[in-house]
């Protein structure tokens, strides 16, 4: 080599990019440099080069858990100062009311809710921007006296060609003390073009399917090669909604394996009992599409059924019901998903951890991989999606949000957090998206 050493350097952007650095250096002399890749796939490399006659390497690799963001209250990217005080004098932004619930992300965007159980919440559909909440799509959107708006948006899944399909609950404040705060109004399902910026689809569910007036639209997850989406109601008795995207129409499925046995329904986090009334909840679907789990919140079993006999809208109840499989017992928790691969991914509330187990292999009880287990900073082990091949999910102490607890000055650390898994697992979803793409009408980038 000969002439002037020279350096190239890259810039460095969060988490997702990479600082690159190279050099020519003169020879017998010895350098020496630190590259950092933040991330690279699903591991975080840290390398450090020492260059002489003899070049040495060292490389620490490391695919631990780490979180990624976290909050003691949660804020919003206001479009300036005066509207956020107008909505804090106004009753629109009670910062102790609002809860990160759902996640999701696509091409490293991380989006989240904030379900509106009570007043005082101003965005229930964002994506992070610098630690802050930026409502999605606009701030035009989460305006409760507009009828086009999101009402409440406690789930969401993002399918591969980007469209994010949107389950909202259409009601508001369902869990104020006062039933005169109660706003009733119908579900609704919105499929909505991320890329496009736009809405493909907008379906208001039938009051028989989810009573406008009695029912918690919760989860959702989305076969996206034969065009239905499957959804929980976790009020009542609860229920599975199935949805046809090709046909546009959608039906409920009513069980009594919703509520399971009565022999559990208190939850011991951290030495403190929690008793939880609360059916059908965590729902996930195979890679090859034929079987969806399910579980309750308050019971500790996971079933399954194959989702044939769920996608055949002539069967009755009782013809869908003698087809419900009964698992195991996997202890209780709330959002599930699954992987490629065939692995089932869900918290263990009690100990505040998420464990993988492979579907369809020995028993779920004697046979789960752990994944994280944290009891000051994973309490309640929320939500899950995927980002890549790297598992992500909130964690948001919600046994507090019903029965006291939560620290709002920050002297139990952050009350919400988003964590990531690098674990080299990409989700459930076929890759195969039919329609490929459907023109959608309207724009809402304001």
């Amino acid at each position: 080599m000969s002439g002037s050493p020279w350096i190239t350097t890259g810039s460095a952007n969060n988490r997702n990019s990479i600082i690159w650095t190279m050099a020519y250096l003169y020879p017998k002399r010895m350098y020496w440099l630190g590259l950092r890749l933040i991330e690279v796939g699903e591991m975080r490399i840290e390398i450090t080069i020492i260059v002489s006659l003899v070049t040495f390497i060292t490389i620490t690799l490391s695919n631990d858990p780490y979180i990624e963001h976290e909050w003691v209250t949660l804020d919003y990217d206001w479009e300036c100062q005066q509207q956020k005080q107008y909505y804090l004098d106004n009753g629109l932004f009670i910062p102790e009311k609002n809860v990160l619930a759902g996640i999701k992300a696509y091409r490293g965007v991380i989006y989240v809710t904030v379900p509106r159980w009570f007043k005082g919440v101003p965005s229930t559909l964002n994506k992070i921007v610098n630690n802050t909440l930026q409502p999605y799509p606009s701030w035009e959107m989460q305006n409760t006296n507009n009828p086009a708006s999101l009402k409440y948006v406690q789930s969401m899944e993002i399918d591969t060609r980007g469209w994010m399909w949107i389950l909202d609950v259409g009601r508001l404040n369902i869990f104020e003390e006062d039933p005169n705060d109660i706003v009733n109004g119908p579900p609704k399902l919105v499929i909505w073009d991320i890329i496009a910026n736009c809405s493909v689809r907008e379906y208001v569910f039938p009051t028989n399917v989810y009573p406008y007036d009695g029912s918690f639209a919760n989860d959702i997850v989305v076969d996206e090669t034969n065009g239905f989406a499957y959804l929980t109601d976790t009020y009542n008795n609860g229920g599975i909604i199935i949805y046809d995207f090709n046909k546009n129409m959608a039906r409920r499925f009513d069980s009594t394996f919703f509520l399971g046995p009565s022999m559990d329904n208190t939850i011991d986090i951290n030495d403190r009992k929690y008793p939880v009334v609360s059916p059908s909840d965590g729902i996930a679907l195979t890679y090859d599409t034929n079987t969806l789990y399910f579980c309750t919140l308050s019971r500790i079993h996971l079933y399954s059924i194959d989702t044939l006999y769920l996608q055949n809208f002539t069967y009755t109840n009782l013809d869908i019901e003698k087809h419900v499989n009964y698992v195991g017992r996997k202890g209780y928790s709330d959002g599930m998903t699954a992987t490629a691969d065939n692995y089932l991914v869900f918290g263990d509330l009690e100990n505040s951890a998420v464990k993988m187990w492979k579907m369809g292999g020995t028993a779920i009880a004697y046979n789960t991989t752990l994944l994280v287990k944290d009891a000051k900073r994973s309490q309640w082990p929320d939500t899950f999606g995927f980002d890549r091949e790297d598992l992500i999910y909130v964690s948001n102490k919600l046994q507090y949000l019903f029965f006291g607890g939560y620290k709002w000055d920050g002297s139990d650390g952050a009350n919400f957090r988003v964590w990531r898994v690098p674990f080299g697992k990409k989700s459930y979803m076929t890759q195969n998206p039919k329609p490929y793409y459907l023109y959608c009408r309207g724009s809402h980038s304001k």
